[in-house]
């Protein structure tokens, strides 16, 4: 599956390029917040008793910065990819449930190398615009390692997201409101006891970016 997009995401690449007129690039940095809402989780250990209860509280701002590269052709048809890299922490709570009163606030923090590419379409300085994220996870820290002795992290090489939003050019400035969804479910790296996990939601972000162009 992942092979195909790819694929595809390349054939687009090469015909845009051929009829491409215009060439736009430039540094793009950008925040996002995330609303998720996932019912707890429930940890059972090896023997299949209950041990721990992981609860999300928050998930804070993100912050993302890199490149973007734009072409357009004559009928304001345009494919734009940007590489980037990203920063987001989100916070949980984490219950013992052999003994209720051990309660901790713990948070993770990703690093993750972003490939966002998209197609769209410009009316005047409006642009309409949607396409494929791929995400690669490039490091981060959890307070969970070392606090549960059986917690590891296994994230994919690499994620397959969507995007969609509107943006405006003003001047040399190019500014872009998008929505993101993931094909996954949220927290699907995490692993206890040997097991995978995941909460029942699926993260949404909305991203605000700010682009100068060349």
């Amino acid at each position: 599956m992942k092979q195909s997009i790819i694929i595809i995401i390349f054939c687009l690449l090469g015909a845009t390029y051929i009829q491409a007129q215009g060439l736009k690039w430039g540094p793009r940095i950008g925040m996002s917040t995330s609303q998720i809402k996932p019912k707890d989780l429930i940890i059972t250990n090896q023997t299949g008793l209950e041990e721990f209860q992981l609860e999300v509280l928050d998930a804070e701002f993100g912050y993302n910065a890199g490149l973007f590269l734009r072409l357009e052709s004559a009928k304001k048809i345009f494919l734009q990819t940007e590489l980037h890299v990203s920063m987001a922490t989100t916070r949980f709570q984490l219950t013992e449930l052999a003994d209720v009163s051990t309660v901790q606030e713990l948070s993770e923090t990703y690093y993750n190398l972003n490939l966002p590419i998209h197609l769209g379409m410009k009316f005047g300085p409006i642009r309409f615009q949607g396409g494929v994220i791929g995400t690669r996870n490039i490091g981060g820290k959890s307070d969970l390692v070392g606090i549960v002795t059986n917690y590891e992290q296994a994230f994919d090489d690499l994620n397959i997201g969507w995007q969609a939003g509107i943006g405006a050019d003003i001047w040399k400035l190019t500014l872009d409101i998008r929505y993101e969804g993931d094909f996954g479910k949220f927290a699907d790296h995490m692993q206890f006891f040997g097991e995978g996990i995941a909460f029942d939601d699926r993260e949404r972000l909305l991203k605000f970016s700010l682009g100068w162009k060349f």
